[in-house]
């Protein structure tokens, strides 16, 4: 929750939030107050860091910015903002202002930078409560980084937004909802008593969310060790036994040719694999949103023990089909690849090839 002078309090933590300066046409100036940035600055980087888990560290952020302060029409977005809390404030007798991270696209982010508009495109990954903008709670950065959109650049986009709850309402996952279910309620949350997932209804959403900060991410790949491709490994347990140059994890395949061709009772023809490599931070962050946060946990534990070769690499593989299942792993990964950039054959190791004679999960 929010205090008045902008600390976060209860489920969103504590920390202070200051404000950077800004041009007239909202480009990006550092404040003569060398303190106010770093505050500021450093109170963001906290509040991603605090629910992010390892999926990225301080050097992957490519950037930190302070919102214009004026909309598209030249008036004070917050105080705007600041008079629909009041007026909810009246209805409801509390705003439930709380602090949230927004997933955007490079146009989202252009938009409000540019011109203090925010244009809310609706999550591209991720289950879906409910037809309205999707952000997670100020401590639940993971979450927001598993509906991120990641560009050809290995890059996303998210915004630190102050949001009116109001009065809430448990939304389920695949709903239809696209309003209140009555007048009694403003929003929506996946779960009342810890909320991973707020709703704000497509009628309120450019009245009760206030785009405050804007990060941006560059996801580390092709690093020596955390790289991952082609999940003929998960879908063949009989290619886990076959030892590669590195200590890369193989997952999933340009895999449709392949599975064509069993389902047609023909093998499928040796060639090179064209699939692009893939990282480990990458994977993590893709299903951080659909696996519970002690499993992300018992992730990182293994993949700690991996880099610090406690474990090999066909150990983690087995570990993360069971901790994560295939069906995510493979739906994932397929996803992901189709965001990767091309990589040149000398970057890629070959595929190891399944076995006849091995198990099928």
């Amino acid at each position: 929750k929010l205090n008045e002078s902008g600390e976060v309090s209860g489920e969103n933590k504590k920390g202070h939030l200051s404000h950077m300066n800004e041009t007239a046409d909202g480009a990006m100036q550092a404040p003569r107050n060398n303190q106010s940035v770093q505050r500021a600055d450093s109170a963001v980087r906290n509040l991603l860091f605090q629910g992010s888990g390892h999926l990225f560290t301080e050097k992957d952020i490519i950037g930190i910015y302070r919102t214009p302060m004026l909309d598209q029409l030249g008036r004070s977005r917050y105080s705007l903002f600041q008079k629909e809390v009041q007026v909810t404030k009246n209805q409801r007798g509390n705003a439930n202002e709380r602090y949230a991270w927004l997933a955007c696209t490079k146009g989202t982010m252009e938009e409000m930078m540019m011109n203090g508009a925010l244009e809310i495109a609706k999550p591209l990954q991720g289950p879906m409560y409910g037809v309205g903008a999707h952000l997670a709670p100020a401590n639940s950065s993971n979450i927001c980084v598993g509906l991120s959109d990641i560009d050809e650049n290995g890059i996303i986009r998210m915004m630190l937004c102050r949001v009116i709850m109001g009065n809430v309402e448990v939304v389920f996952p695949g709903s239809n909802q696209c309003q209140p279910t009555s007048e009694s309620f403003d929003s929506g949350v996946d779960d009342l008593q810890r909320p991973k997932h707020y709703i704000i209804w497509d009628a309120n959403v450019h009245k009760h969310i206030y785009a405050e900060y804007a990060v941006i991410i560059k996801v580390p790949y092709m690093n020596n060790g955390d790289t991952a491709s082609n999940i003929s490994e998960i879908r063949n347990s009989g290619a886990l036994d076959n030892p590669t140059k590195d200590d890369s994890l193989q997952t999933i395949a340009s895999s449709g040719d392949e599975q064509q061709a069993c389902m047609l009772g023909r093998a499928p023809s040796p060639r090179s694999p064209s699939s692009p490599w893939m990282p480990f931070s990458m994977l993590f962050a893709a299903i951080s949103a659909k696996v519970p946060r002690s499993d992300m946990d018992l992730v990182h534990k293994y993949y700690e023990e991996f880099k610090r070769r406690k474990i090999s690499r066909p150990d983690l593989v087995k570990q993360l089909r069971q901790i994560v299942g295939d069906k995510l792993l493979v739906s994932t990964v397929v996803r992901l690849q189709q965001k990767l950039p091309p990589m040149a054959a000398t970057e890629q190791a070959p595929r190891a090839p399944g076995r006849g004679g091995g198990a099928s999960p």
